[in-house]
């Protein structure tokens, strides 16, 4: 549960809504008076462009996983949760999941995700977003193979319409289409 009912808090936030690109609202803490002055927000090097390309040198190709509500799959310390209390017109909610406004919840989310997929080569993470990229479709394959089944161990969703877009790149290869329809079924093919 992302958010929990409570009585009083001593911090409380008001929401502020986001309408994304897509035309779904995202509910976000207005923490800029409340607790952001008070965080010391450890610095966290977010990968450049030039970065995030060196990373994939070697791959003609890559396949993007865009992550559903990132930091929304952060938990948050049971002793820290009454720092992000949202106020409504009506009632309080205490957040159990890292929220957007978060001064540091971008250095936290790049930190986590990028010690969950740091083992896989020719991966590069940003933010919300990984992409991955082999020199072969086969490396390919089986790296997003790898991120994927590391996201699913790590709870960590995704939205997998990219799984469509890998299959149509490698669907006349013999030996990876069986690869791609168990992974559309989101059956584990490395364990």
């Amino acid at each position: 549960m992302i958010l929990s009912k409570v009585d009083t808090s001593l911090w409380a936030s008001r929401i502020v809504s986001i309408i994304k690109a897509n035309g779904d609202i995202r509910i976000c803490g207005d923490f800029k008076v409340s607790i952001n002055p008070y965080l010391v927000v450890g610095e966290y090097h977010l990968q450049t462009i030039g970065e995030q390309l060196a990373t994939m040198a070697g791959g003609d190709k890559f396949t993007q996983i865009e992550l559903s509500r990132a930091y929304l799959q952060q938990e948050v310390a049971p002793e820290d949760r009454h720092l992000l209390t949202l106020n409504t017109h009506k009632v309080l909610y205490q957040a159990n999941r890292l929220l957007y406004g978060v001064a540091s919840a971008p250095a936290i989310w790049q930190r986590e995700i990028e010690k969950i997929l740091q083992s896989i080569p020719g991966v590069s993470v940003f933010l919300d977003d990984i992409k991955i990229t082999g020199p072969d479709d086969a490396t390919k394959v089986y790296a997003f193979i790898d991120v994927t089944n590391l996201l699913q161990i790590n709870q960590i969703n995704s939205l997998l319409t990219t799984v469509d877009l890998l299959a149509k790149e490698t669907l006349r290869d013999p030996e990876l289409l069986p690869l791609m329809q168990a992974l559309q079924k989101g059956i584990n093919v490395r364990k």
